[in-house]
């Protein structure tokens, strides 16, 4: 486990390398990241019996720039620090390890790498999809310029993070996750109401008209809501989740074609074993599309799109 040092600014990275059971660990963070390029002549000094002082990759010194407090130090956990890399019988043995490790730590923390100047609108993306009070009608990409929220949502939603095969581990063992890109960060909990509602509200948003109409139906979601879904089944185990509702259905087609765009909604009633939501959704093809998608919505919370004349009361 590395004690990183407090510091701030250029101030050179410092910290403690300890070795503990993990039956008898003290509260730590652990680190998920993608390494990136390896060459490099950045170095953190670390006392172990004796210092030494190991390169790390830019990811990682500008991971530890970010993370390090001014005024204590910090527990974590980082595999490039924390596992001897040249020693294969080591990392033989810490990777059945893993879980364990990710399953204790008070907080999974993926660092995305620094900021840009559209990140931040892709990091307030993620902090709306993950509050469950907010509605898809309050999107922050509906008040503002279309091009600077698909630039972002498309600089953070294509980070290498989200294309390496351990966050898929990482992620969804984790009790709390927090997402850091540079200076803006969003957390969640992985209990089952939090994960679910996160995962819906991005599927609610990817298949609304809105989304479409402001060029955003090119931003790939799916390896995000892949690791929601993970941390769904490490939460509930029930048959439940084997059976996808209307919602999941909707979404999974949503890029399928229609001559009628309503029928991406209309078409897919029949293909969700579960009558709750279907038996509240009736085909009414008087209403607009977006009339359609919101009275899709009201079905989803338990509400009726009912009959043409009730449908168009709006």
């Amino acid at each position: 486990m590395l004690l990183l040092a407090p510091g701030k600014g250029s101030e050179p990275l410092q910290g403690t390398l300890s070795c503990y059971d993990l039956r008898d660990i003290p509260s730590y963070e652990a680190l998920s990241y993608a390494w990136g390029d390896p060459r490099s002549d950045d170095i953190i000094r670390i006392q172990i019996g004796k210092d030494f002082t190991p390169h790390i990759s830019p990811n990682l010194f500008a991971a530890l720039r970010k993370l390090r407090l001014p005024l204590k130090p910090r527990r974590l956990w980082i595999d490039a620090l924390c596992i001897n890399q040249h020693d294969v019988r080591e990392k033989g043995h810490q990777v059945r390890l893993m879980d364990e490790i990710y399953r204790q730590a008070n907080n999974v923390l993926i660092w995305l790498g620094e900021e840009t100047e559209h990140s931040c609108f892709g990091m307030e993306a993620l902090a709306f999809f993950s509050d469950e009070a907010v509605r898809v009608s309050d999107a922050p990409w509906l008040k503002g310029p279309p091009e600077v929220w698909q630039r972002g949502i498309h600089d953070v939603m294509g980070r290498p993070w989200f294309s390496r095969i351990w966050v898929v581990q990482e992620a969804a063992l984790s009790r709390k996750a927090t997402i850091i890109c540079g200076t803006h960060e969003m957390s969640w909990t992985n209990d089952l109401a939090s994960v679910r509602g996160f995962a819906r509200s991005i599927k609610l948003a990817a298949i609304s008209p809105a989304w479409f109409e402001t060029g955003l139906k090119d931003v790939d979601m799916d390896g995000f809501l892949s690791l929601l879904e993970l941390q769904l089944r490490q939460a509930n185990t029930s048959e439940e989740l084997l059976s996808p509702d209307i919602l999941d259905v909707v979404y999974a087609m949503r890029h399928r074609s229609a001559t009628d765009p309503r029928d991406k909604i209309f078409a897919l009633l029949n293909l969700t074993e579960g009558r709750d939501v279907k038996d509240r959704i009736f085909p009414n093809y008087e209403m607009s599309l977006h009339q359609v998608y919101e009275h899709f919505i009201k079905a989803l919370e338990g509400g009726t799109l009912g009959n043409v004349s009730e449908g168009l009361k709006g």
